[in-house]
Protein backbone atom coordinates (compact mmCIF):
# COMPACT_ATOMS: atom_id res chain seq x y z
CA UNK A 1 0.00 0.00 0.00
CA UNK A 2 1.19 3.57 -0.96
CA UNK A 3 1.85 6.36 1.24
CA UNK A 4 -1.23 8.21 -0.44
CA UNK A 5 -3.38 5.37 -0.03
CA UNK A 6 -2.34 5.25 3.11
CA UNK A 7 -2.85 9.10 4.05
CA UNK A 8 -6.61 8.95 2.62
CA UNK A 9 -7.54 6.01 4.58
CA UNK A 10 -6.15 7.67 8.02
CA UNK A 11 -7.56 10.64 7.12
CA UNK A 12 -11.33 9.05 6.21
CA UNK A 13 -11.15 9.22 2.53
CA UNK A 14 -12.17 6.31 0.60
CA UNK A 15 -12.04 5.47 -3.29
CA UNK A 16 -15.31 6.38 -3.89
CA UNK A 17 -15.33 9.88 -2.64
CA UNK A 18 -12.02 10.50 -4.95
CA UNK A 19 -13.79 9.51 -7.38
CA UNK A 20 -16.69 11.85 -7.34
CA UNK A 21 -14.22 14.59 -6.90
CA UNK A 22 -12.05 13.08 -9.86
CA UNK A 23 -15.88 13.11 -11.98
CA UNK A 24 -16.89 16.78 -10.74
CA UNK A 25 -13.46 17.83 -11.69
CA UNK A 26 -13.63 16.32 -15.24
CA UNK A 27 -17.49 18.16 -15.34
CA UNK A 28 -16.16 21.26 -14.27
CA UNK A 29 -13.10 21.09 -16.82
CA UNK A 30 -15.47 19.95 -20.10
CA UNK A 31 -17.67 23.00 -18.77
CA UNK A 32 -14.55 25.72 -18.65
CA UNK A 33 -13.74 24.04 -21.99
CA UNK A 34 -17.02 24.32 -23.88
CA UNK A 35 -17.46 28.52 -22.64
CA UNK A 36 -13.88 29.23 -24.18
CA UNK A 37 -15.22 27.50 -27.09
CA UNK A 38 -17.81 29.54 -27.33
CA UNK A 39 -16.02 32.61 -26.02
CA UNK A 40 -13.58 31.89 -29.02
CA UNK A 41 -16.35 31.69 -31.61
CA UNK A 42 -18.05 34.75 -30.36
CA UNK A 43 -14.34 36.55 -30.75
CA UNK A 44 -13.52 35.05 -34.06
CA UNK A 45 -17.61 35.97 -35.00
CA UNK A 46 -16.58 40.13 -33.71
CA UNK A 47 -13.18 39.99 -35.59
CA UNK A 48 -14.86 38.85 -38.76
CA UNK A 49 -17.84 41.23 -38.75
CA UNK A 50 -15.23 43.96 -38.06
CA UNK A 51 -13.47 43.08 -40.77
CA UNK A 52 -16.61 43.29 -42.96
CA UNK A 53 -17.00 46.31 -41.59
CA UNK A 54 -13.42 47.68 -43.17
CA UNK A 55 -14.12 46.36 -46.10
CA UNK A 56 -17.27 48.86 -46.17
CA UNK A 57 -14.89 52.14 -46.06
CA UNK A 58 -12.44 50.52 -48.68
CA UNK A 59 -16.05 50.46 -51.21
CA UNK A 60 -16.74 53.62 -50.28
CA UNK A 61 -13.22 54.91 -51.36
CA UNK A 62 -13.45 52.83 -54.12
CA UNK A 63 -17.03 54.61 -54.63
CA UNK A 64 -15.05 58.54 -54.75
CA UNK A 65 -12.49 57.35 -56.31
CA UNK A 66 -14.64 56.27 -59.12
CA UNK A 67 -16.58 59.95 -59.07
CA UNK A 68 -13.07 60.89 -59.75
CA UNK A 69 -12.03 59.39 -63.02
CA UNK A 70 -16.07 59.92 -63.94
CA UNK A 71 -15.35 63.40 -63.84
CA UNK A 72 -12.54 63.39 -66.68
CA UNK A 73 -15.26 61.39 -68.92
CA UNK A 74 -18.46 61.91 -68.54
CA UNK A 75 -20.68 64.56 -69.87
CA UNK A 76 -21.87 67.18 -66.93
CA UNK A 77 -25.29 65.64 -67.04
CA UNK A 78 -23.94 62.11 -67.00
CA UNK A 79 -21.65 63.38 -63.82
CA UNK A 80 -24.27 64.56 -62.08
CA UNK A 81 -25.98 61.17 -62.54
CA UNK A 82 -23.10 59.36 -61.60
CA UNK A 83 -22.36 61.41 -58.70
CA UNK A 84 -25.86 61.03 -57.38
CA UNK A 85 -26.04 57.52 -57.31
CA UNK A 86 -22.52 57.37 -55.90
CA UNK A 87 -23.77 59.07 -53.04
CA UNK A 88 -26.72 57.45 -51.97
CA UNK A 89 -24.64 53.96 -52.74
CA UNK A 90 -22.02 55.55 -50.37
CA UNK A 91 -24.48 55.80 -47.82
CA UNK A 92 -26.29 52.36 -48.40
CA UNK A 93 -22.61 51.26 -47.76
CA UNK A 94 -22.18 52.85 -44.23
CA UNK A 95 -25.71 51.56 -43.28
CA UNK A 96 -24.47 48.39 -43.99
CA UNK A 97 -21.54 48.89 -42.05
CA UNK A 98 -23.64 49.79 -39.39
CA UNK A 99 -25.77 46.65 -39.91
CA UNK A 100 -22.68 44.16 -39.34
CA UNK A 101 -21.24 46.01 -36.74
CA UNK A 102 -23.63 47.54 -34.43
CA UNK A 103 -26.88 45.61 -35.64
CA UNK A 104 -29.01 48.69 -36.57
CA UNK A 105 -29.89 50.16 -39.77
CA UNK A 106 -30.89 46.45 -41.58
CA UNK A 107 -34.08 47.69 -43.81
CA UNK A 108 -32.51 51.24 -44.58
CA UNK A 109 -29.88 49.41 -46.11
CA UNK A 110 -31.52 47.41 -47.31
CA UNK A 111 -34.47 49.28 -49.40
CA UNK A 112 -31.42 51.38 -50.39
CA UNK A 113 -29.70 48.70 -52.09
CA UNK A 114 -32.68 47.18 -53.70
CA UNK A 115 -33.22 50.78 -54.90
CA UNK A 116 -30.09 51.57 -56.28
CA UNK A 117 -30.18 47.82 -58.53
CA UNK A 118 -33.68 48.42 -59.75
CA UNK A 119 -32.25 51.95 -60.93
CA UNK A 120 -29.45 50.49 -62.16
CA UNK A 121 -31.39 47.58 -64.28
CA UNK A 122 -33.36 50.65 -65.51
CA UNK A 123 -30.96 52.33 -67.40
CA UNK A 124 -30.05 49.14 -68.99
CA UNK A 125 -33.32 48.38 -69.81
CA UNK A 126 -33.56 52.31 -71.27
CA UNK A 127 -30.43 51.68 -73.05
CA UNK A 128 -28.06 54.04 -70.93
CA UNK A 129 -24.28 54.33 -72.29
CA UNK A 130 -22.21 51.43 -71.51
CA UNK A 131 -19.86 53.54 -69.47
CA UNK A 132 -22.27 55.08 -67.62
CA UNK A 133 -23.78 51.80 -66.27
CA UNK A 134 -19.97 50.23 -65.44
CA UNK A 135 -19.86 53.55 -63.57
CA UNK A 136 -23.07 53.17 -61.46
CA UNK A 137 -22.39 49.01 -61.05
CA UNK A 138 -24.57 48.76 -57.44
CA UNK A 139 -21.65 47.88 -55.85
CA UNK A 140 -23.66 48.83 -51.98
CA UNK A 141 -25.81 45.63 -53.21
CA UNK A 142 -23.05 43.19 -53.69
CA UNK A 143 -21.85 44.25 -50.61
CA UNK A 144 -25.11 43.94 -48.97
CA UNK A 145 -25.67 40.76 -50.25
CA UNK A 146 -22.78 39.60 -48.62
CA UNK A 147 -22.51 40.99 -45.43
CA UNK A 148 -26.31 39.69 -44.96
CA UNK A 149 -25.47 35.82 -45.99
CA UNK A 150 -22.54 36.37 -43.24
CA UNK A 151 -24.10 37.62 -40.61
CA UNK A 152 -27.21 34.73 -41.51
CA UNK A 153 -24.16 32.05 -41.26
CA UNK A 154 -22.93 33.71 -37.94
CA UNK A 155 -26.06 34.20 -36.29
CA UNK A 156 -27.63 37.81 -36.11
CA UNK A 157 -27.14 38.61 -32.50
CA UNK A 158 -24.56 41.77 -33.44
CA UNK A 159 -25.54 43.63 -30.44
CA UNK A 160 -25.17 41.33 -27.86
CA UNK A 161 -21.67 40.88 -29.22
CA UNK A 162 -21.36 44.05 -29.06
CA UNK A 163 -22.58 44.78 -25.76
CA UNK A 164 -20.90 41.48 -24.17
CA UNK A 165 -17.33 43.27 -25.72
CA UNK A 166 -17.77 46.18 -24.12
CA UNK A 167 -18.82 44.56 -20.69
CA UNK A 168 -15.70 42.60 -20.57
CA UNK A 169 -13.63 45.42 -22.12
CA UNK A 170 -14.88 47.43 -18.48
CA UNK A 171 -14.44 44.30 -16.54
CA UNK A 172 -10.56 44.00 -17.82
CA UNK A 173 -9.86 47.72 -17.08
CA UNK A 174 -11.29 47.03 -13.00
CA UNK A 175 -9.60 44.30 -12.95
CA UNK A 176 -6.50 45.98 -14.02
CA UNK A 177 -6.78 48.81 -11.60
Amino acid sequence: MGLRSRQRRLAGITRESSLEAFDEQVKTTLQEHLAHSQNDVAAFNLLWKGFLGKLGYALVGFEILSVWYAISTTSILGLALIAGIKIASCTAILLTKTYVTEGDQYVPAQTLSVGLTLVWGVMGLLGADDALRRSTVPLSAIYFAGVAASVWFMGSNTKAEVARAKQLAKLETVFRQ
